[in-house]
């Protein structure tokens, strides 16, 4: 397979990729033995054989794509990395600071919002009471009160 530097999109592209696309489907036709019924244990061999052909395509276009992507991105892949540490590392500290002062003022106290849903499908009603305590509210059915 091969692949060249477009420069109009600047980003690599596979020469010819309809012709590589027909080239594949071949590929596949002549070697994976698709069609193959499996009657006997040759049969089943045989497909084998073929599968271990077809990953070693995969692999080596795995491969490739892998190699343009580290060469295209290596540096900015390891330089946005770090970046990210960093900032995961300031929302961690500021994560503690909270966490501290919680500690220290009795935590936070919950806000109170009433909302009444109405319906007279219980099912939806039942979504919604499951979608609140989910999100780790505190539900007050009033159907259970009665």
């Amino acid at each position: 397979m091969n692949y060249i530097f477009d420069p109009n999109t600047k980003t690599y592209v596979i020469d010819d990729f309809e012709t590589a696309k027909e080239q594949v489907r071949s590929f596949i036709e002549d070697n994976a033995l698709l069609g193959l019924v499996l009657q006997s244990q040759g049969d089943y061999v045989a497909l084998k054989e073929a599968r271990t052909l077809v990953n070693k395509k995969v692999k080596e276009v795995s491969d490739l794509r892998k190699e343009l992507n580290k060469a295209a991105m290596g540096t900015f892949n390891e330089q946005a990395k770090e970046i990210e540490k960093m900032l995961k590392e300031a929302s961690e500290a500021q994560s503690r600071k909270m966490e501290e002062w919680e500690e220290a003022h009795g935590g936070l106290k919950p806000k109170k919002v009433a909302i009444e849903v109405r319906s007279f499908d219980a099912k939806a009603i039942d979504k919604v009471k499951a979608f609140a305590v989910k999100l780790g509210c505190e539900v007050k059915d009033g159907r259970e009160a009665k």
